[in-house]
């Protein structure tokens, strides 16, 4: 009990130190709303020893009692790559092309892309139709497949 409370005045302390510390402006502001939570912490931190519960802060700061939902990461990571696509495709079309479909396979890692693969109806020049799409996206020339469907 001594020991939060020493915990406490150090605390307070502190923040009376930031205060005549810090100038008045919008990045002190931030720095007194993070300090006010760490007040907050210090305070409520033996409340769970007085309700009998077993309650580790370390355990909730480390992630170990908040695990990300692989299947809603997935999904945002799909639609991520899926919008890329139809950006790549518009960017053929404003150029003039006429893109059936553009498909980008991704390495393992899911954010460098490998190949580029465009169906175009009637492209005369795929060489430009390359170029495009190495202008408009992170990719070597030589991993731009086009397939001309004339």
């Amino acid at each position: 009990m001594t020991a939060w409370l020493l915990s406490i005045v150090g605390v307070v302390s502190l923040g009376v130190l930031l205060e005549i510390l810090l100038e008045d402006g919008e990045t002190s502001k931030y720095i007194k709303g993070v300090f006010a939570i760490a007040v907050v912490l210090v305070i409520v931190a033996p409340l769970p020893k007085f309700f009998k519960k077993d309650w580790d802060f370390n355990a909730f700061f480390n992630g170990k009692l908040h695990q990300p939902n692989q299947e809603f990461v997935d999904n945002i990571n799909e639609s991520q790559l899926a919008s890329v696509e139809k950006y790549l495709e518009s960017k053929l079309v404003e150029k003039g092309f006429d893109i059936i479909e553009v498909r980008i396979t991704y390495e393992k890692n899911g954010r460098k892309v490998s190949r580029v693969e465009v169906w175009a109806k009637s492209v005369d020049n795929t060489q430009e139709v390359k170029e495009c799409v190495v202008l408009n996206i992170n990719v070597e020339i030589e991993n731009v497949i086009v397939h001309n469907d004339s």
